[in-house]
């Protein structure tokens, strides 16, 4: 019995390990909520999960079968990672998304997202900033691609309890 259960560990770890990014991004929401801004230690790491799961999320939505969503449905579908502000203003307000009769869709199928209303999941060397005990930001350099060379300037602020995106920026 002792080796049944040894053998299915064995290959369940494998199959994590093997799976795709999605598959392995657990929610470290556990380790990032606090009563009080004290309390959590924040950093680039934490940080990079925040973003990593914020990600799948966008991933996840931009291709949820049900858009398009009302403006509330939208919130409470990101609500967990992004804050209403992003939402509004980055996801909602970008310009990627139309809002018809009360319902968002995409505005162009098929068409790459427009600058500054996403940020790149792959951060070549992240540079992590801790503004005070509610607010830091994360910023990378991208270079050359669809996209004209910029800094993406991503700022985390604590909600809630919570880290959550709050806002995008892209410097030339």
């Amino acid at each position: 019995m002792l080796k049944k259960i040894v053998g299915i560990t064995c290959i369940s770890l494998m199959l994590i390990s093997c799976g795709s990014k999605e598959a392995t991004i657990e929610p470290e929401t556990d380790t990032l909520k606090a009563s009080t801004p004290e309390e959590i230690p924040f950093s680039l790491k934490e940080a990079l999960t925040v973003l990593d799961q914020g990600s799948v999320l966008l991933r996840t939505y931009y291709s949820y079968e049900n858009l398009p969503t009302t403006t509330e449905e939208t919130i409470t579908f990101l609500e967990e990672i992004f804050t209403e502000n992003y939402i509004n203003n980055i996801i909602l307000g970008g310009g990627n998304l139309k809002e018809v009769n009360g319902e968002w869709s995409l505005a162009y199928e098929g068409s790459e997202f427009l600058e500054a209303t996403f940020y790149f999941d792959t951060m070549t060397n992240p540079i992590f900033e801790k503004v005070n005990e509610t607010t830091a930001t994360v910023s990378d350099e991208k270079g050359d691609g669809l996209y004209a060379p910029h800094k993406e300037v991503i700022t985390l602020i604590l909600e809630d309890g919570s880290w959550k995106i709050d806002d995008l920026v892209w410097e030339y």
